[in-house]
């Protein structure tokens, strides 16, 4: 087994093969707002990527349509209030997301609010169009969900 050396903040220090993981090569630790973006997607890589998004402040961050969010224990200037909600609400040019903006919860509210929206809307053009089928199952199609979890204390009814 050859030893790989690894650089983390300017220390080098010489692992197993079998300790060391893949690194995802971060240009003056710009990091995605989308994990989902990361080359190598393992603990130790989203650990990383949340510790550089977290020392800019950028306390959101998205893996796919899921939201992470870290508890920043003093506010941020700037994140929430009027402006940024207006952002969001008006923010965006597709019709179902606001793709585009940074991760944000005001951005989850607002895709599923457009989402649920759209689905509304497709229900009452296709029953337009046809005799509404009783086999064609429920409503769902508008139905959304936002599921808020971390531990006590951790922020989630800021």
């Amino acid at each position: 087994v050859t030893d790989k050396k690894s650089s983390f903040y300017g220390l080098i220090a010489t692992v197993p093969n079998y300790n060391a993981y893949a690194s995802n090569n971060h240009r003056n630790d710009k990091v995605s707002d989308d994990l989902i973006e990361l080359t190598h997607l393992h603990e130790p890589a989203v650990v990383h990527a949340l510790q550089l998004r977290y020392a800019k402040q950028e306390i959101y961050t998205a893996t796919g349509p899921i939201l992470l969010a870290l508890n920043p224990f003093c506010e941020i200037k700037g994140l929430y209030g009027p402006s940024a909600l207006e952002r969001y609400r008006c923010g965006g040019n597709a019709p179902t997301s606001s793709s585009g903006l940074k991760p944000h919860v005001y951005r989850t509210s607002q895709d599923a609010y457009r989402a649920m929206m759209l689905g509304i809307e497709t229900r009452r053009f296709s029953n337009r169009k046809k005799a509404q089928d009783p086999s064609s199952g429920n409503n769902s199609e508008a139905d959304q969900c936002i599921l808020v979890s971390g531990e006590s204390g951790a922020g989630k009814t800021h």
